[in-house]
């Protein structure tokens, strides 16, 4: 079955250069069928269906038919109708294709972007665990390093009253010097020079 279609393609000047001679009744009557032919791609040959389709009795389509025949061949289609329906379709056909193209390619899109994201979700993420770890190892190995250096301040009185991971956070964000420390001098040696300076 013939795809009905809802337009015409109507070329006015053509088919009043075809149509002159027809008679305002005539003109009726092959516009209607005409009709016909773009919505089906054919009319009846039958006379009586024609009339059906025109809405008048059979003794005015037999009347009328004579004048309008030559627009129609045998199979009850016109030729520029049918032309202009093959373009009509081939016009279809060509956007339903760029249609279905057009969402594969929106689909395809869609999953090298849902791809490319979670490839960059788990970069960031490895990487940012790489940047944890590279964090951590440097503070544990700062904090054993200032340890062994604080081992004087312990008996000079200082900074090993602080907790380990408070000491850690500490030398990690420059908060404590780690400079030499310089040991007090003994009370032997304050005497010693006490007396090669010649007090009593």
């Amino acid at each position: 079955m013939a795809k009905r279609r809802r337009w015409i393609m109507f070329y006015i000047d053509d088919y009043h250069a075809d149509t002159a001679a027809l008679s305002f009744e005539e003109h009726a009557a092959y516009i209607l069928l005409l009709h016909e032919c773009w919505r089906s791609g054919a009319i009846p040959m039958d006379r009586n269906r024609q009339a059906g389709l025109l809405k008048i009795s059979l003794f005015r389509m037999r009347a009328l038919w004579p004048a309008i025949a030559k627009f129609f061949d045998a199979d009850g289609r016109n030729k520029r109708a049918t032309k202009e329906r093959a373009k009509a379709e081939a016009v279809s056909v060509r956007r339903s294709i760029s249609g279905q193209i057009g969402g594969w390619k929106s689909a395809n899109n869609r999953a090298i972007a849902a791809e490319l994201s979670k490839k960059a979700q788990a970069n960031w993420q490895a990487n940012r665990q790489a940047k944890q770890a590279s964090l951590l190892g440097f503070c544990s190995s700062s904090y054993k390093k200032e340890r062994k250096k604080e081992t004087v301040t312990v008996e000079v009185g200082g900074v090993d009253n602080l907790p380990a991971p408070a000491l850690a956070t500490a030398l990690c964000d420059g908060a404590l010097a780690t400079g030499p420390v310089s040991e007090p001098a003994s009370p032997k040696r304050s005497a010693e020079k006490k007396t090669a300076g010649g007090s009593p």
